[in-house]
């Protein structure tokens, strides 16, 4: 079928007859293959004459919003906005008439409806009213920059208003807003601004924000809201949120293109081999492997899960029994667990081999395990917290020594995985007391600290600060308190 623009082409081509009656003629051919011929949003007007010749085409012919669209979309070049403002009376207040419709289903960018700006009139108060009623705070705060025209200006005030105490009213009268000197810093970012950046995300994913409430953008965004709840620190929401995104996913991908359900599929594997291990491992410590394998097969069947950072839960089982058990051969099985992940990942290093057993860890050995735990604090948490936990184990069953700079390397690893989630598996006496000898005087007062208050301030005593002095918990100097009290909302202390 032929293209929208190559009509356009021929029309210029017979606009020049000079034979009015030939003009005709050629034009009304042209006018029934224009009303045959499916939409291209990117057409390209490049002479005012084809506005009049795609009205007469498209408008007149049961397609006005066709016409329409290709009107906003190149409204940005002056003589079609001349072309619109000279229009009659009925074709403006028409397209006036479109507009609320095309905004709301629209995700335009704000810089393609300044035309809003330019042909506003007085005498259009009452349709511009329909308009504002459909626009965004971004919509609004960039047209409200564009005009000094009072009316409007009032009109977009009053809307921009609204937008705002409803958005207040929905999130509870918090303030969501970025800090300017972040107080609570973690692996992933200031948490209070994580947790806004994503209460907005959780906003836009509202199926009542899209015209397919099953579409591939969509699911893409929970996935993401999903991974940001991870980021947060709130991994029992996260995982909720995936396993409803999941269910979801399974009763209306049909409706998903091949390449998306691949890519959604993808997204699925890459967050899910984060959230599931951390989730088993706070919850289920001592059978944080069990678990975790118990929630892929009862909530996320279909999907392949990554076995080899599954396995490292494996081998935490054995490094947790070995903490609290004085079993004679728990490196051996540490050993032959350690294997498995090689079989899958031969380009790192072992966690634990015979050599390291039989002669003691070499100074090149402990690097590659602390450079290991580094790399991948932030990426798969689960892992590096292993490998922390296996040196600690090491160094309890006399096969290395831990110096100054590991002991330090550890305990701020340790800290950081606590400012993400409180919990006492991070943070607690066995670690600190095993580490305290070996730190300097200001790290150990820290971790001290930490651990008097945690093992001092009560349920009660919360409550009542909350209660009597919630200024508490806002103090830049509290990061403890608050720390404590995320621990403790979120059923971890």
């Amino acid at each position: 079928m032929q293209r929208f623009q190559d009509i356009l082409s021929e029309y210029q081509d017979i606009y020049k007859n000079p034979d009015l009656f030939g003009f005709w003629e050629c034009e009304f051919a042209l006018r029934r293959l224009a009303r045959e011929t499916d939409l291209n949003a990117a057409l390209l007007i490049k002479e005012v004459s084809e506005l009049d010749f795609l009205m007469r085409s498209l408008y007149f012919a049961g397609r006005p919003h066709d016409f329409f669209i290709i009107l906003i979309n190149n409204l940005h070049i002056h003589p079609v906005l001349q072309w619109l403002q000279k229009a009659p009376g009925w074709l403006q207040k028409a397209f006036l008439s479109f507009l609320p419709w095309y905004i709301s289903q629209q995700n335009d960018d704000a810089q393609k409806l300044q035309f809003l700006v330019s042909i506003y009139q007085d005498s259009y108060q009452d349709a511009y009213q329909a308009i504002a009623n459909v626009l965004n705070l971004d919509l609004c705060s960039y047209l409200l920059s564009r005009t000094a025209n009072p009316q409007l200006r009032t009109l977009l005030r009053n809307r921009e208003e609204q937008l705002l105490k409803e958005k207040s009213e929905a999130v509870y009268g918090i303030r969501l807003e970025a800090v300017r000197n972040p107080i609570f810093a973690t692996l992933y970012g200031d948490k209070f601004e994580l947790l806004g950046d994503t209460f907005e995300l959780m906003h836009l994913t509202d199926s009542r924000n899209f015209q397919d409430p099953y579409c591939a953008e969509r699911f893409q965004l929970l996935l993401r809201a999903g991974e940001m709840l991870f980021d947060c620190g709130l991994l029992e929401d996260c995982l909720i949120n995936l396993e409803d995104t999941y269910e979801a996913y399974q009763k209306n991908n049909r409706l998903v293109e091949s390449l998306e359900d691949v890519k959604i599929y993808r997204q699925f594997f890459k967050i899910l081999r984060r959230v599931i291990p951390c989730y088993a491992l706070l919850y289920k410590p001592n059978s944080a492997w069990t678990r975790a394998i118990e929630i892929y097969n009862q909530f996320f069947s279909r999907l392949e899960a990554d076995l080899p950072s599954l396995q490292y839960l494996n081998v935490y089982e054995s490094i947790a029994a070995g903490q609290q058990l004085d079993a004679q051969h728990i490196g051996l099985e540490i050993i032959y667990k350690s294997i498995k992940i090689q079989d899958f990942r031969s380009g790192e290093p072992p966690l634990l081999c015979v050599e390291d057993i039989d002669s003691g860890f070499s100074q090149e050995r402990l690097r590659q395990l602390q450079q290991l735990f580094r790399e991948k604090l932030s990426i798969l948490p689960h892992e590096a917290f292993t490998i922390m936990e296996l040196l600690r184990l090491l160094q309890l069953r006399g096969y290395l020594e831990l110096d100054n700079k590991l002991a330090k390397a550890l305990l701020t690893a340790y800290m950081q995985l606590w400012k993400w989630v409180p919990s006492r598996l991070f943070i607690n006496r066995s670690i600190i007391e095993q580490l305290s000898s070996k730190l300097d005087d200001s790290s150990r007062l820290d971790a001290e600290r930490l651990l008097s208050s945690l093992d001092n301030y009560s349920d009660e005593t919360m409550s009542n600060d909350l209660l009597t002095r919630p200024e508490l918990f806002r103090k830049r100097s509290e990061n403890i308190r608050r720390e404590i009290f995320i621990g403790k909302f979120l059923g971890l202390l």
